[in-house]
C-alpha cells in the first residue's frame, strides 16, 4: 500500500527524486522551510518508508544523505 503524501511531503519527495540524494540543508535551501519543520516532515517520511537516510554520506556540514526508497518512487506516481 502506498502512503498518502500531502502537498508538502510530496514536494520534499519530488526534490529528493530530482536530486538523487539530498541533505537536510539542501532541502531547506530549496523549500525555504524552517529546519525544525523540515526535520519533522522528513522523520514522518522515514517512518512511512518513503525516505531512507544514509548517515554521514556527505563530507562537511551536509551530513546525512536522504534518498527515496522504492516505495517512495511508487508513491509519487
Amino acid at each position: 500500500m502506498h502512503p498518502q503524501l500531502n502537498a508538502e511531503d510530496r514536494k520534499i519527495a519530488l526534490l529528493i527524486a530530482d536530486l538523487g540524494s539530498a541533505s537536510e540543508v539542501e532541502l531547506q535551501a530549496r523549500t525555504l522551510s524552517p529546519l525544525k519543520t523540515l526535520r519533522i516532515e522528513i522523520h514522518k517520511l522515514e517512518e512511512d518508508g518513503v525516505v531512507r537516510r544514509r548517515h554521514n554520506a556527505f563530507k562537511g556540514g551536509y551530513g546525512d544523505a536522504l534518498e527515496l526508497t522504492e516505495l517512495g518512487y511508487r508513491s509519487l506516481k
